[in-house]
């Protein structure tokens, strides 16, 4: 399920950008404040503003751009905050109908016990989850996910899983230099994990996210010459 509503896929491959977000009416939080909110809440836990997240991810281009992150980042908010809950299912009552058919799976979510339940299938939609997820908690369960799917990088035959691993590889060395949890912790898989996983990390450890970008546009082109992938 390889789409543009895949951030990470959109920055590995290097697709053209989408049009920008509108500016968000007063009240609302912006583009850059709701990435900011999403992405240090595990940090800086404030469920008081989950509301204004609620009307602005629309128009800050997480629904069309980073589709999974911010039903992942909503299922574990809830799954932490059940008194609120129907609070915030009232709230989404009042919004758009694509609205409210994009954040029904957080709740489904949450219900079941969120994503930690349950065995799922590696994907790149998957890898956009556990960091909403993770951002939400802080919880390094979802790293250890992440961290799982790393060896399809040297899959060659399931396009969806080379995919998964490479972004979950491209992911977290971006947000290695952004979080001192996440580098801290693959400092750590890099010597508790498997030889082959290890060895990934490893090399992770030394790279830009630009670096890993080009390593997979690289394989893909090589597959799609010869004739494997389309």
């Amino acid at each position: 399920m390889l789409t543009l509503r895949h951030s990470w896929i959109v920055g590995i491959l290097g697709l053209a950008l989408l049009a920008a977000a509108p500016a968000s009416p007063a009240g609302k939080m912006s583009a850059a404040e709701l990435d900011n909110f999403i992405e240090t809440y595990y940090q800086h836990p404030r469920p008081e503003l989950i509301a204004a997240s609620i009307e602005s991810v629309e128009a800050a281009g997480w629904v069309q751009n980073r589709a999974a992150g911010y039903v992942g980042f909503l299922s574990e908010i809830l799954l932490a905050n059940p008194p609120r809950m129907q609070d915030w299912r009232r709230l989404i009552s009042r919004q758009d109908p694509a609205l409210q058919e994009y954040l029904r799976p957080a709740f489904d979510l949450a219900i079941s016990g969120g994503l930690l339940a349950g065995r799922r299938n590696p994907s790149p939609e998957l890898t956009d989850l556990y960091w909403g997820a993770f951002f939400a908690s802080g919880n390094p369960a979802y790293l250890e996910k992440l961290v799982q799917v790393l060896r399809f990088v040297d899959e060659r035959r399931d396009q969806n899983l080379f995919f998964a691993g490479g972004t979950a590889k491209w992911s977290l060395v971006a947000n290695a230099a952004k979080h001192p949890l996440v580098l801290g912790f693959l400092r750590d898989a890099a010597k508790s994990t498997d030889q082959r996983t290890g060895e990934i990390i490893q090399a992770m450890l030394k790279q830009a996210p630009e670096d890993v970008a080009r390593e997979i546009r690289d394989v893909v082109d090589r597959q799609k010459a010869a004739g494997v992938w389309k």
